[in-house]
């Protein structure tokens, strides 16, 4: 059996705010404030969790 590599598509959503794009792209790294956005997010993430909300899916990179 023979392995073939293959590199799979990041997900991705764009939303139109103001007349402007933005497109948001699973795991992106490269945002100058990448670190502040994950942190907040994992923030929200706690929060709707003490608030009782218990997600049936992840909804983001956990690490």
């Amino acid at each position: 059996m023979v392995d073939i590599a293959t590199k799979k598509i990041p997900g991705c959503s764009l939303i139109l705010v103001s007349g402007g794009a933005h497109e948001f792209v699973c795991g992106e790294k490269s945002h100058l404030q990448s670190e502040e956005i994950y942190m907040k997010l994992k923030e929200l993430a706690q929060e709707s969790t003490f608030a009782g909300y218990f997600p049936s899916e992840l909804l983001f990179e956990a690490g």
